[in-house]
């Protein structure tokens, strides 16, 4: 399996090239300096202080361990889409930052919710845990009675880090809901911002069902992960959204489309660079469905669970030109970034960087 994985990203490498995608060798190694700086610092100054107990977690930025690496990439993901996000439609600096640490909080939650499923944790505990009712008491109205709390005890070990991650997440946006201003557009973040969460939330607690080899819906498997791998970028627009003043609508307008071209680049990436790992773990993902549509999948057959399936599977999608499809999607999307009315061409030219520069952390091979 570890040599199918390595075929196939190197697959996939190979035809980046062939896209404008991955940024100049020289600008790709200044963001990479500069991320892993903003990684350390986040990390030590904003994480740990709130989670000491989780010592195997906080090793020095060099260890090779997977989930702390994988777990501090995304934190910093989270930070920076939140605090670039609030940065389109506010220079300050200090609601950005703040912004961003809420956002951080909600992507290190999500992914350590995902990493505990795809290791097959049985899920009643954290459905019961994350209960619609509880993610809305957690974030009532400002002004309301105590809201609930996650971690609870008696909280089962292997669910305690997730659910202080959610903790700090709410805590977060209840704070800044706090200290808007009373009103229309404060009450219109704080539903937005529940109903994200809530169907985040489910979507991610039910896609473990979503199994290549079921017989199921494409376009319903589609949605739902759409909705899991997007919804993480739209609430970090919501979460900059406030305090302050509401933004014109030509300025919403745009807040809007590059959150949603965003979240759409983040579901192709991630899908492109776990497309072997899912097909391993036999979910489904953006490639796979793309290759379910295509005639010379050949119908069902290659979902089957066995060696023999996963081969002819990986085999057969480099016969389409699926991957290529995907690419040219992320070339189009990042170019498109800057292309705003009402926000400054440099503010959303942060964010395509950014993106760039991920591209190069999804796909390129382990042995880069």
């Amino acid at each position: 399996m570890v040599a199918m994985r390595d075929e196939v990203r190197w697959q996939i490498w190979g035809r980046v090239f062939g896209f404008e995608i991955l940024p100049p060798k020289h600008e790709l190694d200044r963001r990479r300096t500069a991320h892993v700086a903003l990684a350390d610092a986040l990390w030590d100054e904003e994480v740990r202080p709130w989670l000491p107990e989780f010592s195997s977690l906080f090793a020095p930025s060099g260890d090779p361990d997977a989930v702390a690496s994988r777990l501090k990439m995304l934190a910093t993901c989270g930070y920076v889409l939140g605090r670039d996000l609030r940065r389109l439609h506010d220079p300050d600096e200090r609601e950005a930052h703040d912004a961003g640490v809420v956002s951080l909080w909600l992507w290190m939650a999500s992914g350590v919710m995902d990493y505990l499923l795809d290791e097959g944790l049985p899920t009643a505990e954290l459905a019961h845990r994350l209960a619609p009712e509880h993610l809305r008491a957690a974030l009532a109205s400002p002004g309301a009675a105590e809201p609930h709390h996650f971690d609870r005890p008696p909280c089962p070990p292997q669910l305690l880090f997730t659910l202080r991650a959610v903790e700090r997440a709410f805590d977060g946006m209840r704070t800044r809901l706090a200290r808007a201003a009373p009103g229309p557009f404060r009450d219109a973040v704080h539903d937005e911002l529940m109903r994200s969460v809530e169907r985040m939330v489910g979507s991610e607690l039910g896609s473990p069902q979503l199994t290549l080899d079921a017989d199921v819906d494409l376009d319903h498997v589609e949605e739902e992960l759409r909705l899991v791998n997007t919804l993480l970028v739209w609430t970090a627009a919501y979460i900059g959204l406030v305090p302050g003043p509401r933004p014109g609508d030509d300025m919403l307008a745009d807040i809007r489309q590059v959150a949603t071209d965003l979240g759409e680049l983040a579901w192709t990436l991630d899908a492109l660079s776990d497309v072997a790992i899912d097909l391993e773990a036999g979910v489904w993902n953006r490639v796979w469905l793309a290759y379910a549509r295509e005639p010379a999948s050949h119908g069902a057959a290659w979902r089957a669970p066995t060696p023999e399936g996963r081969a002819a599977a990986s085999t057969g999608l480099f016969r389409t030109a699926v991957v290529e499809r995907l690419l040219a999607r992320v070339e189009t999307l990042l170019r498109g970034l800057p292309a705003r009315l009402a926000v400054p061409g440099d503010r959303v030219d942060r964010l395509a960087g950014f993106f760039r520069m991920l591209a190069w952390y999804f796909l390129a091979p382990a042995s880069r």
